[in-house]
């Protein structure tokens, strides 16, 4: 279809709030016009069918984002959940039945056949918090849209949050920290072995759970063991069969920098303080939404 897209998500070191960036591209030749859709189900507590009917939405005149909050939940009673995105141009809806429809699924909600969303918040409804951006994009050209879901711990503080966060190089420095973070805590310990693959494995995508769970989240006293095995042919038999790694095959480690704190929770690690949501991004090309030619 010649739409290319690009999505990010991650969650700021400093503050209770997820970000998820669309990029989209348009090597299709012409102009098209197109929708992106960002939708959250809103708990606001334990368990969602206990708490739907106290959540109430409203869209606040100061930022345009959608505000939601549940005083009958003693966790969330003083809390500002929002949802906003970076366009000024978007509509919104707090009711998850206007959006998924009647008895209808995430695999095909009902608002991707309509020209926009209503607007309803309030009281009384299924909750939810869904917003959707229309633009056109001419050939060549690319749009970059940052959705921003969060809580405050009052209204004020979700309003500087929504401001803080509403743009792409907020978004952007959001994310070179989280790189940081991830660059220095893993780097304490470097593992070399005699497979560059499993350097790779190692060195990167194993010590995020590690770090996560075993050193920095609560679950850290949990011991987690781990067996390296290696083919025969990497310690210099050839076609055998794999055994443990020995003497020419021992990962050795060496430690750099300072040592990570005990304790310290990232944020990618839920804490009671943020709120229960389920996250849904739904961009255009990839659900199968409407792409109109410009001026149809």
């Amino acid at each position: 279809m010649g739409i290319n897209s690009e999505l990010s998500t991650y969650v700021a070191l400093d503050a209770p709030v997820k970000l998820v960036v669309v990029k989209v591209r348009n090597r299709s030749g012409r102009t098209r016009r197109l929708s992106v859709s960002g939708y959250w189900e809103l708990v606001l507590g334990q368990w969602r069918h206990a708490n739907l009917m106290h959540v109430v939405t409203e869209i606040d005149p100061n930022t345009g984002a959608l505000f939601a909050r549940n005083v009958y939940n003693r966790e969330f009673a003083g809390k500002t959940v929002f949802a906003s995105v970076n366009e000024s141009a978007r509509t919104v809806t707090g009711s998850r039945t206007e959006f998924v429809g009647r008895n209808g699924t995430l695999a095909s909600p009902t608002a991707m056949r309509h020209t926009q969303l209503s607007g309803k918040t309030g009281a009384s409804l299924d909750p939810c918090a869904a917003l959707q951006v229309q633009f056109e994009l001419a050939d060549g050209q690319e749009r970059e849209l940052v959705f921003v879901f969060g809580a405050g711990n009052n209204t004020e503080e979700a309003h500087q949050l929504v401001r803080r966060f509403s743009g792409p190089a907020s978004a952007r420095l959001a994310l070179e920290s989280v790189w940081e973070f991830w660059k220095r805590t893993l780097g304490v310990v470097y593992a070399e072995t005699p497979d560059p693959a499993l350097n790779l494995l190692v060195n990167g995508w194993l010590g995020v759970p590690d770090a996560g769970l075993s050193l920095l989240g609560p679950e850290r006293l949990l011991p987690i063991g781990r067996r390296v095995w290696f083919p025969r042919s990497i310690a210099g038999h050839r076609g055998a069969a794999p055994r443990r790694a020995r003497d020419g095959a021992r990962a050795s480690a060496a430690v750099r920098g300072p040592a990570v704190p005990r304790g310290r929770r990232p944020t990618l690690v839920a804490s009671a303080h943020r709120p229960r949501a389920c996250a849904h991004i739904f961009p255009t090309i990839t659900f199968g939404c409407r792409m109109r030619r410009a001026g149809m």
